[in-house]
């Protein structure tokens, strides 16, 4: 898989990049992430996913260090699909990141992520599983005023935020 920069933004301190996830490079970052050491099937995992066409493994970089990883798969290939009925257009968008996070940082890479799901991939809704115990992605979904699908049920431990094309462009006019 290719590992060029498919994305980039730039402040003053930092340039935020997309690349995608390079297996077995990356995978230390997910073991430090998580507190476990992968086996040999992680790594499978993640090769099997640069094969595939309906999802995406990314990596989103604060000069050139991992922030966090990304996930985006096409709706209907996602196991939420099981309990939420996704509409042509859908994506969904799972992130694994570091216990301890620079928020502002964080914050600039989630806008960069979604951005790229609805211009590269032209989605017209992401559809975002977030655990209850995850503070950080609560609060900022709220903030950003997404929908919280009603009614689901696939597991109770997380919600599943919608965030629309229209909703994130007055959400990224807003924050730039």
């Amino acid at each position: 898989m290719s590992t060029k920069t498919m994305l980039s933004v730039s402040s003053n301190r930092s340039v935020i990049t997309i690349r995608p996830f390079k297996s077995p490079d990356d995978i230390h970052y997910i073991e430090q992430w998580v507190g476990v050491e992968a086996d040999a099937c992680l790594a499978s995992m993640y090769e099997s996913v640069e094969l595939a066409d309906f999802v995406e493994s990314l990596m989103i970089l604060n000069n050139n260090e991992p922030m966090f990883q990304a996930d985006l798969c096409k709706a209907p290939f996602d196991e939420i699909s099981a309990a939420f009925t996704s509409q042509p257009g859908d994506y969904t968008l799972r992130l694994l990141m570091p216990f301890q996070t620079d928020n502002k940082l964080f914050h600039r890479g989630l806008l960069h992520i979604l951005n790229y799901g609805f211009a590269s991939k032209h989605a017209t809704r992401i559809l975002v599983p977030v655990y209850e115990s995850n503070k950080v992605l609560n609060r900022w979904f709220r903030q950003a005023g997404c929908t919280m699908a009603a009614g689901f049920t696939y597991k109770q431990l997380f919600g599943l935020y919608i965030l629309t094309r229209t909703s994130f462009q007055m959400l990224d006019q807003y924050q730039t």
